[in-house]
């Protein structure tokens, strides 16, 4: 099977190849790199990939580090591999747990609810901005949202520059390998960014406002917690957090806009909007493709793989699965079947899943009040970035 996850074909549209990879088998190797490779394309098998301990995630620190070694580049990234070797994303059992509990009580469904108001006034700022500008980019205001509220939920303003916004960014490239070097040097930069910016927060002598970091300051004082540690947590949740639910929301408005019928239901009832958001991200899910490692020889759904070997989970293409899914292929509001496995599953499911649902909740409805929104779904220019599924342009106006 010949599967080439890079080229713009398959990045502006995935579901004929989908349909390929299903008729062929949910589990199969892949040609287009090395006989070592396995795609998994099926839901069944997809979901069961991510609860198989024998996958590991790709060590990003270990591939910067032979990417230094490659090019002779002695200094390497050594900021780059200190943040990111924190991130959460990125960590496996026990030190996966003890850095998801740091966290975990801020983004508990509870806690994320009392967020609402701050997210709809965040929205509502910046699509003030845009009025009669004519045609914008919706994938700008899309990605606004979630890093402006996370520097609030931070409660430190010194996030909210250009630059900061410009290195998170930069920074989530780590999740999308392969990673070229030209890459690796621009997070160096960005790393170097937050490394510099979060610790001269910490070791300010005026006490922070109340928010994240504040509380992990208190806790890095107390020497519970070091500076890569913060500085990981706080650049993961200024970077992953922002490009996702960029996605989910962009995702969600062009499968509405698509589906005319349906964004027309969802006018008349509004009350179907966390249905449409759901739907939005199996339809689309932001996250398409997870790269794993396999730890050890192993047996997986009658397939012998090796220790050393690379799978793809394929999110997208579990999505689009017409075993799991009656007419996968359509963006359907009220559909019977529901599914969280854009959203991870087991050790490594998605910190801020709820959060992500509230602010795609809300960005839609604020969008939707618009009586004149547009939408040219035939002007979208899709994202050519592997394992990410969203747009880089989105022309909507109002």
């Amino acid at each position: 099977m010949l599967f080439n996850p890079f080229s713009l074909e398959f990045q502006c549209n995935p579901e004929s190849t989908y349909r390929t990879l299903h008729a062929q088998g949910k589990i199969l190797k892949m040609a287009s790199f090395g006989s070592n490779d396995w795609i998994i394309s099926g839901y069944q098998e997809v979901q069961e990939g991510l609860r198989n301990a024998d996958f590991y995630k790709l060590d990003m620190v270990a591939q910067a580090a032979a990417m230094a070694e490659h090019h002779d580049h002695q200094e390497g990234w050594p900021n780059l591999q200190m943040v990111v070797d924190n991130w959460l994303f990125f960590k496996e059992k026990p030190e996966h747990g003890e850095s998801r509990k740091l966290l975990h009580s801020w983004f508990t469904k509870a806690n994320i609810a009392e967020l609402s108001t701050h997210i709809r006034e965040i929205t509502c700022a910046e699509k003030q901005k845009l009025r009669g500008r004519g045609w914008f980019n919706l994938v700008d205001l899309a990605a606004l949202i979630p890093y402006k509220l996370m520097c609030r939920m931070l409660g430190d303003e010194a996030f909210q520059t250009k630059e900061s916004f410009t290195q998170a960014v930069s920074l989530f490239q780590i999740v999308t390998p392969p990673v070229s070097f030209s890459q690796f040097e621009k997070m160096e930069i960005a790393a170097q960014h937050y490394v510099l910016l979060i610790k001269s927060r910490l070791t300010q002598p005026k006490p922070l406002k109340p928010g994240i970091l504040a509380y992990l300051q208190e806790l890095y004082q107390q020497g519970d917690l070091t500076l890569p540690e913060v500085t990981g947590a706080v650049s993961m949740l200024l970077s992953v957090g922002q490009d996702t639910t960029q996605n989910l929301i962009g995702n969600t408005v062009y499968g509405l806009f698509k589906h005319p019928q349906q964004l027309e239901r969802l006018r008349l009832d509004p009350k179907l909007m966390n249905l449409a958001v759901a739907e939005g991200g199996r339809y689309m899910p932001p996250v398409s493709i997870l790269p794993r490692r396999v730890l050890v020889d192993t047996e997986f759904n009658g397939h012998s793989i090796a220790k050393g070997d690379n799978v793809y989970l394929l999110i997208g293409a579990a999505c689009r699965d017409q075993s799991a899914f009656k007419n996968a292929d359509e963006f359907i509001i009220e559909r019977d079947e529901k599914t969280k496995l854009i959203y991870g599953h087991g050790v490594h499911l998605c910190l801020g899943l709820h959060l992500a649902n509230l602010m795609t909740t809300i960005a839609i409805e604020e969008l939707l009040s618009e009586s004149n929104l547009e939408v040219d779904i035939e002007a979208a220019k899709f994202s050519n970035t592997i394992g990410i599924y969203g747009f880089d342009h989105l022309p909507a106006r109002f």
